[in-house]
């Protein structure tokens, strides 16, 4: 399903318009978006917990010959934790 599809499906429970339907996607999407850039973690019952972690500094290697081929500067990424059924 793509955002579109959502929208309709979203419009048709609510009983409203496609236009009035597309604020509650993104804003869904833009209140994670926040919490996660304050390192706050959002649990959703029956879905699952979003979280940001950091990921440390690494070194990519060729395992042909050990040659470095990248460096990886410490990063954040976003981490889904499904809800147990």
């Amino acid at each position: 399903m793509n955002k579109q599809e959502m929208i309709s499906e979203i419009s048709t429970k609510v009983g409203g318009t496609k236009k009035d339907a597309g604020i509650y996607p993104d804003a869904v999407v833009e209140t994670i978006t926040e919490a996660l850039a304050k390192h706050e973690k959002i649990a959703l019952v029956g879905f699952g917990t979003f979280e940001a972690r950091h990921r440390d500094a690494r070194i990519a290697r060729n395992p042909q010959d050990g040659t470095v081929k990248f460096r990886f500067q410490r990063c954040m990424f976003l981490a889904l934790r499904q809800a147990k059924h």
